[in-house]
């Protein structure tokens, strides 16, 4: 029987290095919601591509409002606007205007949209010959109610800045049971106080 094993383990280990092995290409880490930070200095910006029906604009909205920027059916890939300077850890907010409905959406948590959904994702850039600043691809969702969250309607890179996920806001159900285990806690060491005081 243990030889019968090991003969089963060497055939399987012999498939094995003869197996073809599949190169994993490490995946984009994408971040939604997420928020931009400045580096510090010069940032500028340049616009990717839209896959939209509708007619929009880019704005920057904090701090300061700048813009509007590449109209995205008239501007062509690589076209680059300066945004000026920064002070390190400035968060630097963008907005769709969307023309044809008149919605306006923003980087950032679902909190700062008028429907309560997130309209924007990042992922980093590397560059590209075509789009060669290095920095942060911002791509939004021009639908009122996220659409089909493709986040291809409007698509740019902003360079010298990080990006790290935005702070989650607990829904109120998480805050409930949050402060009704505080509440317990809090009930318990006040018993255990008083039982210590009684004896």
């Amino acid at each position: 029987m243990v030889l019968r094993a090991r003969f089963l383990l060497a055939s399987f280990l012999s498939l094995l290095a003869f197996a073809p092995v599949a190169a994993l290409a490490d995946p984009v880490t994408t971040f939604s919601p997420f928020q931009l930070r400045s580096d510090g200095g010069m940032s500028t910006i340049q616009f990717v591509d839209s896959d939209a029906g509708f007619d929009s604009v880019l704005f920057l909205t904090s701090p300061g409002e700048q813009g509007p920027f590449f109209p995205n059916h008239t501007t062509l890939p690589g076209a680059t606007a300066n945004l000026g300077s920064f002070a390190s850890g400035t968060e630097l907010v963008f907005a769709l205007r969307v023309l044809t409905t008149g919605d306006q959406f923003f980087t950032g948590p679902a909190s700062r949209n008028a429907d309560g959904v997130v309209h924007a994702q990042a992922s980093l850039w590397p560059g590209t010959p075509a789009i060669p600043t290095k920095g942060v691809l911002v791509g939004f969702e021009d639908l009122f109610g996220g659409g089909d969250s493709d986040f291809n309607d409007f698509r740019f890179v902003v360079s010298n800045v990080r990006v790290a996920q935005a702070p989650a806001v607990p829904e109120p159900g998480s805050l409930l049971l949050f402060g009704t285990g505080i509440a317990a806690l809090v009930r318990r060491a006040s018993k255990r106080q008083h039982e210590r005081r009684a004896h």
